[in-house]
């Protein structure tokens, strides 16, 4: 459901359905997924389930879906928005997979936990729900390469999925809500695209691909699924981020009992 640019090109192989409005990083379950340029948290929803059963009969499992949405922080890019889903967890919900209530449900579609803006096919929506267990660090920025999520898995097919809105002066004539000048776009075909690197120096409007590639490596202690990130504090933000994260790979994800 592409209303701006060329809807040809993915990341994978598979078009999908007709009100598709994003691709696949086909990549390994819990592969890091890395920002593809500096952008904030405005939204997330968790409906993963160990289940989801469709009305043909047929069922998957597991079923990954979480899902976080960020807004471009920057100039190349303002307005924009990035949606990433299909996730296994984030570094940015701190309560994700360590509170038992922000977790993967038994059948999807029960309950969710969510909060800010969310985009859909033709409409954006705003409420809270069941979102402090999550503790989202709703408005935190990630710069370029940062590390937002990890691949998740529908029964052995493991990826991210993305969606992109580009904001131009042209309205989108299928929006029923939200920002009318908000487009989804494909892309693989709509922007340009470069492995991520330390100190890259790259051309205007360049995205950097979400997951490494070249000669990046994730740092070691961000691999984890269990890996967090904490509001900052100057000089002991990253090493209260990592402690947090070998603790949580220790303990399985499980709530630490109280002394």
């Amino acid at each position: 459901m592409i209303t701006l640019g060329n809807p040809a090109g993915y990341f994978g192989n598979d078009p999908g359905y007709e009100t598709k409005t994003g691709t696949e990083a086909e990549v390994a379950i819990e592969t890091p997924i890395l920002a593809p340029l500096a952008m904030k948290l405005i939204g997330f929803t968790n409906r993963s389930a160990q289940t989801r059963q469709y009305g043909d009969g047929s069922s998957s499992s597991p079923f990954d879906d979480l899902e976080l949405c960020f807004e471009s922080e920057s100039t190349d890019w303002p307005g924009l928005i990035v949606c990433v889903y299909h996730l296994k967890s984030s570094p940015l919900l701190q309560g994700h997979l360590v509170d038992s209530d922000c977790s993967s449900q038994e059948i999807w579609g029960v309950t969710e936990q969510r909060q800010g803006r969310l985009f859909y096919e033709s409409r954006e929506g705003c409420m809270t729900q069941n979102a402090s267990v999550c503790q989202p660090l709703m408005n935190y920025s990630v710069a370029r390469g940062d590390v937002i999520g990890y691949a998740g898995t529908v029964d052995d097919h493991s990826f991210a999925s993305f969606r992109f809105k580009v904001r131009t002066h042209e309205e989108n004539a299928l929006a029923e809500s939200g920002d009318p000048y908000l487009h989804w776009v494909q892309p693989a075909k709509f922007f340009y695209w470069q492995c991520f690197q330390e100190e890259g120096n790259y051309e205007p409007g360049v995205m950097t691909y979400p997951f490494a590639c070249g000669a990046y490596q994730v740092p070691a202690e961000q691999v984890s699924i269990f890996f967090k990130y904490m509001h900052a504090v100057p000089g002991l933000g990253i090493w209260v981020a990592a402690l947090l994260g070998v603790v949580l790979a220790w303990t399985g994800g499980r709530k630490l009992s109280p002394l």
